[in-house]
């Protein structure tokens, strides 16, 4: 009981420094301030600097609208500006009935191409007649993003890919699958050709050429196969399918038609494969003709059975999953970056090959620098092998039980909570500054002699101060976290912590999850502490003491982003460096923390090996302090 009672006197004589006491009532702020900052300050920030944006480069330039202009059945106007052009608050364009903000995803599409007509018209120095073709493919192609234009309004809009005809990677990381491997836009101008009733081909190649980058209308031969000489059914049958293909581009642009979408992607793709075993056969051909070519091309054979690998076990159950679940592209949904994942790491996972210790040594030089073995190599690609259908297990459960697991909801309290257990660093810092100050500060003022005549023995009074200090600083870690955790379920929505956290074997509920979690990284700041308040005991300075440790905890730092791009540096494993910011072996796996980066590479990192060492530093440096207070003349 007495112990106790000594522990919490001191406990208030280390809160009246004011020092350590402003110092850690702002290190237990960070807590509130961190999300404080994350939701509110930073939004404003970027709103301020948006809008400040959108003041520069406003209509305050002098615009002038160009009169509408007939192309064909086209007409449109758009802003011409002398000078700067681009930015913030453009103008629209107008075609036809269609108004189209700069804030429209297509407006730039637009905008390029009515630029080139006005180039054709006034600047390009073909015949007129190859000029009137350019005027007329560039009109339709003008008129299709326009319209396009009415319905698509943001980038992460999947109806955007379809547009522009291309798997666009949005914001959110994946934009769409392809439903054709040539763009809308390319189409129209193949129809157009096909639909030429004159004969002046030659000029009408010239504009294509200019035009449509669809196929290769300058290599010999091309565009005449295509499109001079054929049979008027054939001519009507390519009409015909250009025709069905855009109506239902046009359906799905016009009418968010996920379903068609889907299925055209699922069509794209069967045709990607049979257009894959074609180019196979061929490259399998040129072997039987002459086996001495299996060397030159056999990779890429092996390259072409890889891709339709994706495209049989990604693409296409990746869009029956989404067709099926109705989980539309490129939008916010944890599903996307559920899918996203299983996409990235099934492909991964089909490019890791185990190759044979026959092959490792035919590189043996390049391969033994990087791996020390042929055992070690197949030991750190078996491990990224894991690792990877690990993820995709992960993905998967979360899809099928439809709860999202922590990593998939970027914006959410738990993945915010989890984060914030670097936390431990700065109370980590705390800890070197009150182990630093706990003893020193007794020697440095001459108090040591006062506490000596109380009737305590020495030890007792040695680990009450070291006892005292400790608590304030674990208490500060916990508090801390606390008030992150509750100030992150406010800002961000308490249901997310409703939801289980996945593993290989199974579910965890979150909070079962983050305890244990929670509790390692205290170990660091028991290990920072320790060492500080024996540093506190033999040197006797306050500055030095802190100043010290503080500089080590940087060089740890620099030495682990070294270690990282080095092998050579793996030795690092064995000592405490990796471990003095625990929180990192706790990030979810697809944030690539250093930590992570070098477990995947092989070194030989494990909490296992790592806590019950820095645990038992901590206690040897507390023996190693008990040893010398006690030898310690305190009398001078």
């Amino acid at each position: 009981m007495d112990f106790i009672k000594l522990i919490g006197i001191e406990i208030k004589n280390l809160l009246k420094s004011k020092f350590l006491l402003v110092i850690g009532i702002f290190v237990l702020s960070l807590g509130l301030l961190l999300p404080v900052f994350t939701n509110v300050v930073s939004p404003a920030i970027s709103k301020f600097i948006e809008k400040r944006n959108e003041n520069k480069y406003s209509d305050t330039d002098v615009a002038v609208t160009m009169p509408a202009i007939m192309y064909s059945s086209y007409s449109y106007s758009k802003p011409y500006y002398d000078g700067y052009y681009g930015g913030y608050n453009q103008d629209p364009i107008i075609v036809g009935d269609v108004a189209i903000d700069s804030e429209n995803p297509l407006y730039w599409n637009v905008s390029d191409l009515i630029t080139r007509q006005n180039d054709v018209e006034n600047f390009y120095m073909e015949s007129p007649a190859v000029n009137r073709f350019m005027m007329d493919m560039l009109g339709l192609q003008i008129n299709f993003y326009s319209n396009a234009a009415r319905y698509i309004k943001t980038y992460d809009d999947y109806r955007y890919s379809v547009a522009i005809g291309a798997s666009y990677g949005g914001y959110y990381g994946w934009g769409g699958y392809l439903i054709s491997n040539i763009t809308p836009v390319d189409k129209l101008v193949i129809k157009y050709i096909y639909e030429y009733e004159g004969g002046d081909y030659e000029n009408l190649k010239k504009a294509a050429m200019n035009i449509c980058y669809a196929y290769n209308f300058y290599e010999e031969g091309v565009f005449e196969k295509m499109f001079i000489g054929i049979t008027p059914e054939k001519r009507a049958g390519e009409i015909q399918k250009i025709d069905d293909y855009l109506k239902n581009i046009n359906t799905i642009i016009a009418n968010a038609d996920f379903g068609l979408y889907i299925k055209l992607g699922i069509e794209n793709a069967g045709m990607e494969i049979e257009q894959l075993k074609e180019q196979l056969a061929a490259q399998e051909q040129l072997i039987i003709d002459d086996p001495y070519m299996e060397e030159q091309i056999g990779w890429e054979i092996e390259n072409i059975k890889k891709q339709i690998k994706e495209v049989e076990n990604i693409t296409i159950p990746m869009l029956e999953y989404r067709g099926e679940k109705n989980i539309l592209p490129n939008t916010p949904d944890w599903q996307n970056y559920a899918i996203n994942d299983i996409e990235n790491n099934q492909r991964e996972l089909g490019s890791t090959k185990i190759m044979s210790e026959e092959d490792f040594m035919r590189e043996a030089y390049w391969n033994m620098r990087e791996y020390g073995s042929y055992q070690k190599y197949v030991k750190l690609q078996q491990k990224k092998i894991d690792n990877f259908q690990n993820n995709i297990t992960v993905a998967k459960k979360s899809l099928d039980e439809e709860k999202p697991d922590m990593k998939f909801v970027y914006d959410g309290a738990r993945l915010d909570t989890n984060t914030f257990l670097i936390y431990s660093i700065f109370v980590a810092i705390f800890a070197i500054l009150a182990g630093g100050w706990s003893l020193a500060s007794e020697f440095q003022l001459g108090t040591i002699r006062l506490l000596m005549i109380r009737p305590k023995t020495r030890m007792k009074i040695l680990f009450s101060k070291y006892a005292s200090a400790l608590l304030v600083c674990i208490g500060i870690f916990i508090a801390g976290s606390m008030i992150n955790l509750i100030t992150n379920g406010a800002f961000k929505g308490f249901k997310d912590f409703t939801y289980p956290n996945y593993t290989v074997t199974g579910s965890v509920n979150f909070f079962a999850y983050y305890a244990p979690k929670l509790l390692a990284c205290t170990i660091p700041v028991i290990f920072a502490f320790s060492i500080a308040f024996m540093l506190s005991a033999v040197i006797k300075n306050i500055a030095v003491s802190v100043i010290l440790l503080v500089v080590c905890y940087i060089g740890c730092t620099i030495l682990m982003q070294v270690a990282a791009y080095n092998q050579r540096f793996y030795w690092i494993a064995y000592t405490p460096v990796p471990y003095v910011d625990i929180s990192r072996f706790f990030m979810p796996s697809n944030s690539y923390t250093v930590i992570q980066q070098m477990i995947a590479n092989g070194a030989p990192l494990s909490l296992t090996y790592g806590i019950p060492l820095m645990l038992g530093l901590a206690a040897a440096f507390v023996i190693l302090t008990v040893v010398i207070f006690r030898k310690q003349d305190i009398t001078n």
